[in-house]
């Protein structure tokens, strides 16, 4: 490419689509930290998640941001569109590294096995219409009457704590 000082078009242009990427990218970050800043310490993905979507319908800066952002993403192809495209294929691609993670890591296999194994267990064990609360509340109860439940979510905290191995004198489950 030529550079800007001779005026081309192709450059002035390409300048051009590369800051409007970047004012998508700022809007899409201004967004997230909008919707997520009142959501409290230690909260739950449902409680997050809950917090987030009042705050992107009550709050009207947040609500005017979503709308800028929707329509900017249904009118372009830029920033907003791309990323979004990118991630869906990522997550439709068996061989993505695209997956579940704890404190940033990827699960190891022991882990990723324990928790789908204690989730079908607990799906299996629970009616499937409570609402999240009834839900998290239930499940702490199955874990303090059902020892082999108990026994996996344990084995998943160390394996947790660890960085997704434990010591080898530590008991298998």
């Amino acid at each position: 490419m030529v550079s800007d000082s001779n005026g081309d078009p192709e450059d002035l242009l390409g300048n051009a689509g590369r800051a409007f990427e970047e004012h998508e990218r700022e809007l899409l970050e201004e967004l997230m930290a909008r919707v997520q800043r009142d959501i409290s310490e230690g909260a739950t993905v449902s409680e997050a998640v809950a917090e987030m979507r009042r705050a992107a319908t009550e709050d009207d800066d947040a609500r005017e941001l979503l709308l800028r952002l929707a329509v900017m993403q249904n009118q372009n192809h830029g920033y907003i569109r791309s990323h979004f495209e990118h991630l869906s294929a990522r997550l439709a691609d068996p061989r993505s590294r695209v997956g579940p993670e704890i404190r940033g890591r990827p699960l190891s296999q022991e882990e990723l096995e324990l928790t789908q194994k204690l989730g079908e267990e607990i799906d299996r064990r629970l009616p499937p219409d409570l609402s999240e609360e009834e839900r998290d509340a239930r499940v702490v109860k199955l874990l303090e009457e059902d020892e082999e439940l108990a026994k996996m979510a344990a084995r998943l905290e160390r394996l947790a704590a660890g960085g997704g191995v434990t010591p080898p004198w530590d008991e298998q489950p």
